[in-house]
């Protein structure tokens, strides 16, 4: 008899299901657009530099990028 009343007063009890949040996931970071344009930047002093660019291309190209994306 014991044991039936152990059985009835456990499944009276209240269950608490406790879940911890995941870590939140975050996309990955850019690089920092300075970095970006710092690379570009070099990239056409290196066409300059072979000849691939004349000073000219080169200037209009680097104006460009200095203009930022809604030039």
């Amino acid at each position: 008899m014991s044991e039936l009343r152990r059985r009835i007063s456990e499944s009276k009890r209240p269950t608490v299901n406790v879940t911890m949040p995941s870590a939140p996931q975050f996309a990955p970071t850019p690089a920092a657009p300075s970095d970006d344009l710092v690379s570009r930047l070099a990239k056409l002093a290196e066409l300059r530099d072979a000849g691939v660019l004349t000073e000219y291309e080169f200037a209009a190209a680097k104006a460009r990028l200095l203009a930022g994306p809604s030039a």
